[in-house]
């Protein structure tokens, strides 16, 4: 079956169960969706509703799974320029850090495939899976929203969601008619440490039960500022020590840059048009359409070894500082197109249909100077619907079902001299369900999914020397899992959640065999991996004890054929083998945040200032019975945050301390990080106070301008996070 034979029959599996299914009446409002301008400043908010991680949208208070939310104030302090630094700061969740050009999010230690990246509820359809060095397609600058789900909250969401999803809610298809029917916000922003300019705009405009959507955002930023040099402490010890073995002697600007990262800088910009007609009679909700794009090149920063080194020629000039040479650069395209709705009202057994469609043609060069490289191109489409069933008695309480089918089909394609995953198609189709009881105080949820995946390529090799031959592989998988919560008291919940999950090699895990000059390594994946399984448990407490909220989750994984990639010391063209391999690991670890209310005074003009303060820490380790080296390379370190803060309508402040720990838990051929402490601050000022949506803001970002590096990245030891930076931004809504 072809490719546009198959993209067909998954639209009209997914579509045409929803045509049959909702009526056509008039159109209504959805209260629910109006935008958030509250200027609260804590971070926990027991009573907001979960959106995305449950069908039911169950309050934050009462999930059983590790879910958080982002979004207003906070969210607009966090923003950076990927997903994955925007929600670093997030209890639990570290990043791959690429360089400013790209970061994706890793939760609880996982990442990769592991991890989905969502888009109002389906995918990015994008490469970021296949390489760290991939950025994800999504501007958080437009997000409204940020949810992220840990655990046994992600078994909705499919085989690649077997770590953890993050949820954008970007908000381009109108869900609601906005109040006076006109809604809109423009954003500008300068960064000193890369002198980054940003400016995004956005507007709702009804006419009628038709509301237009429109956005546009546009970002540019030089190489950023580092406090010493972009090479390592352990990094310069290893060259120290290479070089007394060889009787020389070594000089770290030979090798590294001082003051900045080369090869750093980027340019973004994009924009999104839709329409949305709001239902109104017997049957409620929405359903629209949105078109966006999106453009990008971004520098991928040198890792440890140099262009000679890749070459395999000698350096010369050793004695010489460094000189910047021309890196490697991502020119990034993409155009997606969505259809979202939603419907509420009798169904039969029904009360809500949820529908969403989505398609998107992305495709990026990977250039070397100024010589083409490798062409990555995707393109994928992904359908999903969920049915909500109405609420019956049971047992003397009540009970609530939903269903969904999912379907996505890829057809990934790599060409040029780094083309290191051959071509490959994948059809994945998903049947999910969720069942709560509820009785008194205690909640009952069964969670269960069943994928079917299928995996085609034609142009494998196993070794160098070997004829591409053509392979497939499918794979049937089942994850269930099961929670019990209880309402100890009024103001404390605590819930325990059982489960076991299924997830089948990526592509990339099962096919790739060439050089990756990005991650500076020869990938070699390997077609004969079973399906990895995880069972285990997490635990969650969250609840109010007079002035102070927390939020405190607890969870122990079992895996049986982890998959991972691990440096095996062998060279291919240069570059380090990293086979994909199967092996037992345990993951355990915790997140626990908290705040706490200080009080206010009243000062004459201003009124009544709220004082809050803010801790929060998490830690995961990561270990293996069967590998080389029993722990798994790339875990985060144990991390923490401390703030105060105090605010009115007419500003806010909150100074913070972020401190990480020291990473010496590592896997052969992997290099300690040091501990690092940044002091950040964020002052907001809202000359109007509620009158008007009119701000001036000032975030200062490791003032103490010290050196910080993220151990689970490819390039830590070359690439350190941005030193000092103060940004300047203004935003207006109208």
């Amino acid at each position: 079956m072809n490719g546009f034979c198959k993209k067909s029959l998954l639209m009209m599996s997914t579509v045409f169960p929803v045509i049959l299914s909702t009526p056509s009446y008039g159109f209504a409002q959805d209260d629910d969706a109006d935008a958030d301008r509250s200027f609260e400043t804590q971070h926990i908010d027991l009573d907001e509703i979960v959106v995305t991680a449950s069908p039911f949208q169950r309050a934050l208070g009462q999930t059983i799974s590790g879910v958080s939310l982002l979004e207003g104030e906070n969210l607009k302090e966090r923003l950076e320029s990927s997903i994955g630094e925007t929600l670093r700061s997030e209890p639990g969740v570290s990043s791959s850090f690429f360089g400013a050009g790209a970061s994706r999010p890793i939760i609880r230690g996982l990442g990769g495939d592991r991890v989905r990246v969502l888009e109002d509820g389906i995918g990015t359809f994008d490469a970021a899976q296949t390489s760290p060095d991939h950025a994800v397609p999504v501007e958080p600058a437009l997000a409204q929203k940020l949810e992220i789900f840990r655990g046994a909250a992600s078994l909705l969401y499919g085989n690649s969601a077997a770590g953890g999803v993050v949820n954008v809610d970007t908000g381009k298809i109108p869900s609601a008619i906005p109040d006076g029917g006109f809604e809109g916000a423009v954003r500008y922003s300068h960064s000193t440490v890369n002198n980054g300019d940003e400016v995004s705009a956005g507007l709702n405009v009804a006419l009628g039960q038709l509301v237009f959507h429109g956005e546009y955002f546009n970002r540019d930023a030089d190489n950023y500022e580092i406090p010493g040099l972009n090479g390592s402490d352990a990094l310069i010890a290893a060259f120290d020590a290479q070089a007394a073995l060889d009787g020389e002697s070594f000089d770290p600007l030979s090798r590294f840059q001082e003051g900045f990262v080369p090869n750093s800088d980027l340019g973004t910009s994009g924009g999104t048009g839709g329409v949305s007609y709001i239902l109104d009679g017997p049957v409620s909700g929405f359903i629209g359409f949105s078109v966006s794009t999106l453009a990008s090149n971004y520098g991928i920063p040198e890792g440890i070894l140099t262009e000679a080194d890749l070459e395999g020629e000698e350096e010369e000039g050793e004695e010489e500082e460094f000189e910047e040479e021309e890196g490697i650069r991502i020119d990034l395209d993409q155009q997606r197109y969505d259809i979202k709705g939603e419907f509420n009202g009798d169904f039969s057994l029904f009360e809500t249909v949820k529908i969403r469609l989505g398609y998107g043609d992305y495709q990026h060069v990977e250039l070397e100077g100024e010589e083409f490289g490798t062409l990555f191109e995707n393109d994928e489409i992904e359908g999903r619907i969920e049915l909500i069933a109405k609420q019956a008695r049971f047992l003397g309480g009540e009970f609530r079902s939903a269903f969904g089918f999912q379907g996505r089909y890829r057809d990934f394609a790599a060409v040029g001299a780094e083309a290191f995953v051959p071509p490959s198609e994948q059809t994945q189709l998903g049947l999910f369900g969720l069942n709560e009881y509820r009785q008194g105080n205690v909640i009952i949820d069964i969670g269960y999914r069943y994928d079917h995946i299928s995996n085609e390529t034609n142009g494998f090799v196993a070794e160098e020397d070997r004829t591409p031959i053509a392979l497939d592989n499918d794979f049937d998988l089942f994850s269930i899992s099961g929670g019990v919560g209880y309402q100890l008291t009024p103001t404390i919940f605590v819930g325990t959640n059982i489960f076991r999950t299924e997830r089948a090699p990526s592509l990339e895990e099962s096919f790739s065999f060439g050089p990756h000059l990005a991650t500076q390594s020869f990938e070699a994946g390997n077609p004969d991996l079973d399906v990895e399984t995880a069972r285990g448990i997490e635990a969650t407490v969250r609840g109010e004890f007079g002035p102070l909220k927390t939020i405190i989750n607890g969870f122990y994984t079992n895996y049986d054929n982890f998959i991972v990639e691990l440096e095996t010391g062998e060279i291919l063209d240069n570059l380090p083998v990293f086979q994909f391999s199967a092996v037992d690991a345990e993951f355990r670890g915790f997140e626990a945040q908290a705040d706490l209310d200080l009080g206010s005074i009243n000062i004459e003009r201003l009124g009544a200032i709220d004082f809050s303060g803010h801790a929060q820490a998490d830690m995961v380790r990561a270990t293996s019975s069967n590998a080389p080296d029993r722990d798994i390379p790339r875990i985060p370190p144990i991390s923490s945050l401390f703030g105060l803060s105090a605010s009115n309508q007419f500003f806010s402040i909150r100074s913070e301390i972020e401190y990480v720990t020291a990473q010496n838990n590592i896997a052969n051929f992997e290099l300690p990080t040091d501990s690092f402490v940044f002091i950040n601050t964020f002052l907001s000022l809202r000359p109007f106070g509620e009158r008007r949506d009119i701000s001036f803001e000032i975030r200062g970002r490791n003032l103490s301008n010290n050196e910080g590096r993220v151990a689970a990245s490819f390039l830590k030891d070359t690439t350190p996070l941005p030193g000092r930076d103060i940004r300047f931004t203004i935003r207006a809504g109208f």
